[in-house]
């Protein structure tokens, strides 16, 4: 309940009976002039409206389709994680997973999860209001322990380091402040923990980078150091290793790596000549040291190295860039991952090795070959290996993958749930017979490895041969269906291509010898002119101002072109070209971030616009649309989204509240509109909306994120961009999302028999059984508390004879709670009373 006092004012309170607050709503969700007293705002959150006054949002509960939620498909699920994996422990048979993901195997994990074996879990709510978990540690009693870069976990307020006990997060010590990143964290044989970043203070104690935890205080080691510690280590004897950056340790001299000896600090010899991001010490108390280095105590070493105590020595003939984890194994293999490719004048190992002692061998053939290696851990047979890759040997497995040693060979974590894309979609483009191309930073599409560009026919993906070999930005299809892409590689299958390339539905070809930088944005006209727009100065040798024109066979410029970047380009029935962008001139005259080629000049469409232009579209009737980060179209107040008829410009309704980087018109005459918006006109419409010519309608409820591209098809609209959910957060996607025209049938099917939960009332745990689902072997097992809020998240494998789970309550307030079971596109639900 609230209380509302002379307008907007809000004071929060306790539980009461108050009249429903949507009597007291302007439609922009902003309390109405004069309002006062009591209102009940459940299935409402308090946000800040484009104004900055308070707005209150309907809250859809999770599992419940809300409004038009029934369009978006549940297709695109996610493989692996959906973001970087930067940290890796191992407690028995869990692995403990951390980085900058949010969903990890189909489930919503914030930063961190665990993977026993068989399913992914959520470690509670996990990391909240932060960027990534850089760090992981494990005690022996099972704590996690979790640094970073965050502000809270589970909740709790404490920023960049938390430890997870098994049920809860908490702080280490009374709301533990630690002043800057943590980067490293290390456990002795006593249970103290280390920590390493590039923090100065910890609350009121100053620690210089590098800190002890004794389970109840912290303090400094020595003076620490005087630049960031990237990694840390603990011997035998208890002996603290520390790399980094740094050139001094304590005071004294210390190039990159040094010891702590529980009194004092030392130097390793001369240190190395560049960073150390990697340690690990053997059984011995040989310590090696990896990073992005060339020598190591004054002698040639390629990026690792080994310390016996007294000297340097090389590990092999060392690789060939930066190392970025090291592990070693009972038997004393060393493991590294990083950002190298091959052995140092030897063999390609992509990101991954082996040394035994005598010699290096890949892992296999190792991870994508444009990823990297961020972090490892050994368990018994298996060394798990986690990073930014998106695929491992041959197999798919999204930034964590398993190489089992008995059988050499490289494994998902869990069973897929869906078709997702391995990393961001920048581009999208729909021919004529129902396929959809994807152009962006991934390597993988569904179960298929596919270099940054995918085509999806509606039931499977599959790669246009072997893709191109960095990221893509823009994407065109023509009439006869040749695909055209651009972006920042420079071959195309197996041909060299510069930035710009042509697939035939067989094989890849340049265009001439393409442009000197990536394009933003293609099109192509009626008569099968390719137009391609960016920040380049030349394309096929041309002089060509950032916009040019292919023709099949030769570049040419439209004249002199334009004086800035062209973001956007469109292509009307007559012709014409429209570019939009950052420019303030086309053809040498003025043209305010939007202009016009007629085949001859340009000419500027009124006044344009005070501010960039990202994306255009032309409709049937010549009208064109601009979107982008604009406030005024041709002196009018235009928030972010404008059309141009020809002769003078004009709102669409009260625009969005931020920035539209997509726009396409549907077959009945709708503009579809993406972007960052929360808001298009005075409408709840996340990061996607439709303009019918009259006012603008959400798309159910949208995506959790940032929404790069549209692609229209006959029966739907295409999606794609930085998000990991679609609607009302019940359909995880990864990257690319479909809203169909009509509420989908497979949202409308039956619903699952129940699952049976006992006992009930419970306290403690719950025991649910899962009945089988033909079709499925996988569910997603989902507690929400009564606002419809996950509280624990479980995906379960499901065999034929279903599944039991244990669900932990510990924590949870007494109270009413729903047991969601979701799987082969159907859910259902029981109520749970905590004790």
């Amino acid at each position: 309940m609230i209380s509302l006092l002379g307008g907007a004012e809000t004071a929060w309170a306790g539980a009461g009976v108050g009249s429903p607050l949507s009597e007291v709503l302007n439609p922009d969700g902003t309390v109405r002039a004069g309002t006062r007293g009591s209102f009940d705002a459940s299935g409402y959150a308090l946000e800040t409206a484009p104004d900055g006054r308070p707005a209150f949002r309907p809250v859809a509960v999770r599992g419940v389709a809300g409004v038009g939620d029934a369009n978006w498909s549940n297709a695109f699920g996610a493989y692996g994680a959906n973001a970087d994996v930067l940290a890796l422990a191992v407690y028995g048979p869990n692995l403990y997973v951390g980085g900058s993901f949010t969903t990890i195997g189909g489930i919503s994990a914030k930063y961190v999860a665990k993977w026993n074996g068989s399913v992914w879990s959520a470690l509670g709510s996990g990391i909240g209001s932060g960027n990534f978990v850089r760090a992981l540690a494990v005690d022996g009693s099972g704590n996690v322990y979790a640094g970073g870069s965050f502000f809270s976990a589970g909740g709790i307020t404490t920023s960049n380091v938390a430890k997870w006990n098994g049920t809860t997060w908490s702080a280490l010590g009374a709301g533990t402040f630690v002043n800057s990143d943590v980067y490293a964290l290390a456990l002795d044989g006593s249970g103290n923990l280390y920590m390493g970043g590039y923090f100065t203070m910890i609350d009121n104690v100053t620690v210089n980078r590098v800190a002890k935890w004794n389970g109840t205080t912290w303090s400094a080691l020595g003076t620490g150091t005087d630049a960031v510690v990237r990694t840390l280590a603990v011997d035998g004897s208890g002996n603290v290793y520390a790399g980094g950056d740094f050139a001094t340790a304590g005071g004294g001299a210390a190039s990159r790596v040094a010891k702590w000896n529980g009194s004092a600090w030392s130097a390793l010899g001369a240190g190395t000549n560049g960073t150390v991001k990697a340690l690990a010490v053997d059984g011995s108390g040989n310590l090696y040291v990896g990073g992005g280095f060339q020598t190591a105590g004054g002698a040639t070493a390629f990026n690792i190295a080994r310390w016996n105590g007294s000297a340097w020595s090389t590990v092999g003939p060392g690789l060939t860039s930066d190392v970025y984890a090291l592990a070693l194994d009972g038997s004393g293999n060393l493991y590294a991952g990083g950002l190298f490719s091959n052995i140092s004048a030897g063999a390609v190992v992509n990101h991954v090795a082996r040394w035994n002692g005598t010699a290096w061998a890949g892992l296999g053939a190792g991870v994508s070959a444009t990823g990297t290696v961020s972090a490892l851990a050994l368990a018994n047979n298996a060394v798990y290996a986690g990073g930014v890759f998106g695929t491992a040997g041959s197999t798919v497995a999204n930034n964590v993958a398993q190489w089992t040693v008995s059988t050499s060979t490289w494994a998902q974590l869990g069973n897929p749930p869906g078709n997702g894309i391995s990393d961001y979609v920048y581009a999208l483009a729909a021919d004529g017979n129902g396929n959809l191309y994807v152009g962006g930073a991934f390597t993988a599409a569904g179960g298929v490895a596919a270099n940054y560009v995918a085509r999806w026919n509606g039931t499977t993906w599959s790669a246009l041969g072997a893709g191109l070999n960095y990221i893509v930005n823009a994407l065109a299809v023509d009439g006869s269906g040749n695909v055209y892409a651009s972006g920042s590689f420079t071959t195309a299958g197996s041909v060299a291509a510069n930035r710009v390339a042509k697939w035939n539905g067989t094989a890849w070809s340049a265009l001439g010898t393409g442009i000197n930088s990536a394009a933003a944005t293609l099109v192509v006209d009626g008569s099968g002119n390719l137009y391609a727009g960016g920040a380049f100065a030349t394309a096929g040798g041309v002089a060509v101002g950032n916009v040019a024109k292919w023709n099949g066979t030769a570049w040419s410029a439209l004249g002199t072109g334009t004086n800035g970047v062209v973001r956007g380009l469109a292509v009307d029935g007559s012709g014409n070209v429209y570019a939009g962008g950052d420019f303030t001139t086309a053809g040498g005259s003025a043209a305010s971030r939007v202009a016009k080629w007629n085949g001859a000049a340009w000419s500027a469409l009124g006044t344009g616009m005070n501010s960039t232009v990202y994306t255009l579209a032309v409709d049937g009737g010549g009208n064109l649309y601009a979107g982008g980060v604009f406030g005024t179209a041709g002196g009018t107040a235009a928030s972010n989204v404008a059309r141009w008829n020809g002769t003078a410009w004009s709102a669409l309704g009260a625009g969005t509240d931020g920035t539209v980087l997509s726009l396409v018109l549907d077959g009945g005459g709708n503009l579809n509109a993406g972007g960052f918006f929360t808001y298009a006109g005075s409408t709840a419409s996340n990061r996607v909306a439709r303009w019918n010519g009259t006012a603008w309608s959400p798309l159910g409820t949208g995506t959790n994120g940032s929404v790069y591209a549209l692609a229209s098809i006959s029966t739907g609209l295409y999606v794609g961009g930085l998000f990991t959910a679609v609607g009302d957060g019940s359909k995880f996607m990864s990257g690319i999302g479909y809203y169909s025209n009509t509420p989908l049938a497979a949202l409308s099917a039956a619903a699952l028999p129940g699952p049976s939960v006992f006992p009930n009332p419970a306290h403690g745990t719950a025991t649910v059984r899962l009945p089988a689902v033909p079709g499925s072997t996988t569910a997603t097992l989902t507690l929400l508390d009564a606002l419809g809020r996950p509280v624990r998240t479980q995906q379960l494998a499901l065999p034929a004879t279903g599944a039991t789970a244990e669900v932990p309550l510990a924590g949870l307030a007494p109270g009413l709670y729903q047991l969601l079971m979701q799987a082969g596109g159907r859910q259902a639900s029981r109520a749970l009373m905590v004790e």
